[in-house]
């Protein structure tokens, strides 16, 4: 069973999605309305941090919804993603990559890796576009 939560910050156009564990397809489903619903909350040129640092990799179904999520949240403008990764567990981190692949964010997206939430926020907070 997959946990984790959401937070959209509408102030710092910013949404943190924190993924642990592995999601059964209707737990990613789930997961990915939410993220839905909080990305429209946002202005195009949102930044987006995903802890993924606990993540194991979803079914071939799940990875299928991992590439809609990601397809819209570039449709909906992202500027700027970081990855929380962990280098002890790759197996999340390689599906997460693959579908990145596939949703094609181009030459637009930045995508950087940290090694906290904490450490995301603060790069982020440091290179907020003046």
């Amino acid at each position: 069973m997959g946990e984790g939560w959401l937070r959209v910050d509408e102030a710092k156009n910013r949404i943190v999605i924190c993924l642990q564990g592995r999601y059964s397809d209707s737990e990613v489903t789930e997961r990915a309305q939410l993220i839905y619903a909080g990305v429209c909350r946002l202005k195009p040129g949102f930044e987006a941090v995903t802890d993924i640092s606990s993540f194991e990799p979803a079914s071939l179904e799940g990875a299928q919804e991992i590439i809609r999520v990601q397809s819209f949240v570039k449709k909906h403008g992202v500027r700027r993603i970081i990855r929380v990764v962990s280098d002890a567990d790759l197996r999340g981190r390689i599906q997460f990559q693959y579908t990145t692949d596939m949703a094609a964010y181009g030459p637009g997206v930045r995508i950087d890796k940290a090694g906290s939430i904490e450490e995301a926020e603060r790069i982020l907070d440091e290179d907020c576009p003046s």
